[in-house]
């Protein structure tokens, strides 16, 4: 229960500063509310035990800063997305060192000339207000050695095993959206689904069940993302519902996520205001969730995976 209540604080603490920056940005307030906004969220993560404390460090650096400017559709910022889950995974398994030149780097980023929306202009400089205080922190905080990586645990094997999973998972799920967001308005969307569920399936069961299971529980979360950022409510809640959806299928039983994406696709027929959707999309959905909600029943069914909370040691696999 507690590993599911820091899990749960971890992942709110990720959505809120998400719509906290969407907010002050509609509020025009963005740029003057960078540095307080950084400053609460190192004490909100100061208090947690130290290990803790570094994976909401980690998750706040692939939530905030990786997928930053994706919304340009340039190919670098993909590849830029891909570097920062690498140097997330290096501050969890190597050094937090990682994590400190992630944050410190990123305003160098902000900086380089780009087009972004209108209501994006005040972004790069805001950023450079809010990320260099945490990464001064966390500069300061490896220094102090704070924080213990994970990999010092256990055999360096091990941890970079663990390591090229979670990239694995991440370049897999970015490779996935990207290919069925160019597919929308082709024709072909329908198909592109169904074959990027067929991949996912095939490529998350190769990894082990423990890494497998993990997988899914992020690709849910990601998966409840898909409307949040219409500035609707109803959405922001859904989104959150499955960011706890996801947490009991890791820690109390996988059902949870086998549900969770069959009930995705009578709520994706529900209006949204999401005006660059092709009209296909809700339909595109039973090609994607529909797979893989029943792969999830099955194996949920035959105890191919087992909840943490069940296990002697949650490691993966």
């Amino acid at each position: 229960m507690k590993n599911t209540l820091l899990t749960l604080y971890i992942i709110f603490l990720v959505i809120a500063a998400g719509f906290g920056v969407g907010a002050a940005t509609e509020a025009g307030v963005l740029i003057p509310a960078s540095v307080p906004f950084a400053l609460i969220l190192i004490a909100l993560l100061y208090f947690l035990k130290p290990k803790a404390e570094l994976l909401g460090w980690a998750a706040l650096t692939v939530g905030l800063l990786a997928g930053t400017y994706l919304v340009t559709g340039e190919v670098i910022e993909y590849v830029i997305f891909v570097v920062y889950l690498i140097l997330t995974m290096l501050g969890i398994f190597k050094s937090p060192y990682f994590l400190a030149f992630a944050w410190l780097f990123h305003p160098l980023w902000d900086f380089l000339p780009r087009e972004l929306p209108n209501h994006m202009h005040d972004l790069p400089l805001a950023c450079a207000f809010f990320d260099t205080p945490i990464g001064l922190y966390l500069l300061w905080g490896s220094w102090k050695k704070r924080w213990v990586p994970f990999g010092d645990d256990h055999s360096n094997k091990a941890a970079l095993m663990r390591s090229g999973k979670a990239i694995f998972i991440g370049i897999l799920i970015m490779a996935v959206s990207s290919a069925i967001v160019a597919a929308v308005g082709s024709g072909y969307l329908n198909w592109v689904a169904l074959a990027s569920s067929i991949i996912i399936i095939i490529g998350f069961r190769f990894m082990g069940e423990t890494a497998e299971l993990i997988a899914w529980a992020v690709l849910t979360g990601w998966l409840g993302m898909t409307y949040a950022h219409t500035g609707g409510m109803g959405d922001a809640l859904f989104f959150f519902a499955y960011v706890v959806i996801s947490a009991l299928g890791v820690f109390k039983s996988p059902y949870f996520l086998g549900i969770a994406w069959l009930v995705f696709i009578p709520y994706s027929f529900l209006p949204h205001h999401v005006h660059h959707m092709s009209p296909d999309f809700a339909l595109a959905t039973v090609f994607y969730c529909l797979p893989a909600g029943l792969y999830l029943l099955w194996g949920a069914w035959i105890k191919r995976w087992q909840p943490f909370d069940n296990k002697a040691v949650a490691a993966v696999s």
